[in-house]
């Protein structure tokens, strides 16, 4: 047995009313094509839903008891909209994000989590990678947009925003002999022994291109893993490190550290959202671009740009 929810609802306005053409009026239709609906439904269910009188139609016993089930039914109906109008709106969803480190450290975990606060039926999951590899996770829809360090090559197949800018600091020792500048350029850091942080991949690629356009050599003393072991090689005196600023200025105070910012225009970096399909996002991950796109720092706009042409099959040598 096949249910027509019109005619159901047909059928429920007219037990509301007790009256078939007032029923028909409420539902906007002919009393004939409203008559036939209810004809139609008790052929189907195979017993009379109505008496129909002089006065009016009152619904029989099985009709009373179809009617509290169409009661439930369009409860449940209205429930299933509402809740489907709020996944459009974004009121409701699920948003998969991939952003770089220092992205994340200095500027979107603050913005998501204001984001959330005015909408904290909004699921958000949260990935940190290295700027490659947030690319290529949009640019194979395993992430709604990404946040990324714009330093390098872009697939073809996304539109990129500005973001936000982070500044390229140096990180040496309290006793060194740069250690009381207030900038520093970084023709004279190479002239030091440097530690490269695996976790600084993009900014590592960077300064090997400078270095290269300079015509002069990087050397890597170190090499380690992390952030925090390059930052507690600098406080034991072994070498310096160049970090986004986020991931050094917090740990002035609590290590022998001191963190001078790079002069060298290339040093404020561009922190941009990649997106595959703006127009396919889901409502919660439309609202969330707004969200960062409205926050986004105004002054990166006037020279803002989306980074170099995707050349090849790769995304860039490094992150």
């Amino acid at each position: 047995m096949r249910f027509d929810l019109l005619s159901l609802r047909i059928f429920q306005t007219v037990v509301e009313e007790g009256n078939l053409t007032k029923a028909a009026e409420r539902e906007h239709m002919a009393v004939s094509a409203a008559s036939k609906r209810i004809q139609n439904l008790e052929h189907d269910v195979g017993v009379r839903l109505l008496h129909r009188t002089v006065k009016g139609a009152a619904p029989t016993a099985a009709g009373t008891a179809l009617a509290r089930r169409c009661r439930a039914l369009f409860d449940l109906i209205g429930t299933m909209r509402a809740e489907l109008d709020d996944y459009a709106s974004g009121q409701l969803g699920e948003v998969i994000v991939h952003a770089n480190g220092s992205a994340i450290v200095e500027y979107l975990a603050g913005d998501l989590r204001a984001f959330l606060t005015e909408r904290p039926a909004v699921k958000l999951s949260l990935h940190e990678n290295v700027s490659p590899e947030v690319l290529r996770a949009v640019s194979n829809g395993l992430a709604d947009f990404g946040v990324f360090a714009n330093t390098m090559a872009l697939p073809p197949n996304l539109t990129v925003y500005p973001y936000r800018r982070d500044r390229v600091v140096a990180v040496v020792p309290r006793g060194h002999s740069l250690a009381n500048r207030e900038s520093v350029a970084f023709a004279e850091l190479l002239d030091h022994d440097q530690i490269c942080s695996n976790e600084a991949h993009s900014l590592t690629a960077l300064q090997l291109r400078e270095a290269e356009r300079l015509g002069r050599t990087l050397r890597f003393a170190y090499t380690v893993r992390t952030n925090e072991v390059a930052r507690w090689m600098v406080h034991t005196g072994l070498g310096i490190v160049m970090l986004p600023e986020g991931f050094a200025v917090p740990y002035e105070r609590s290590l022998a550290v001191r963190v001078i910012p790079v002069a060298d225009p290339w040093a404020l970096r561009d922190l941009s959202i990649a997106v595959r399909d703006p127009d396919g996002l889901t409502g919660a991950a439309r609202l969330l671009l707004e969200w960062l796109r409205r926050n986004a720092d105004k002054d990166i706009r006037p020279d803002w740009h989306p980074g170099p042409p995707f050349p090849s099959g790769e995304y860039g040598a490094t992150d």
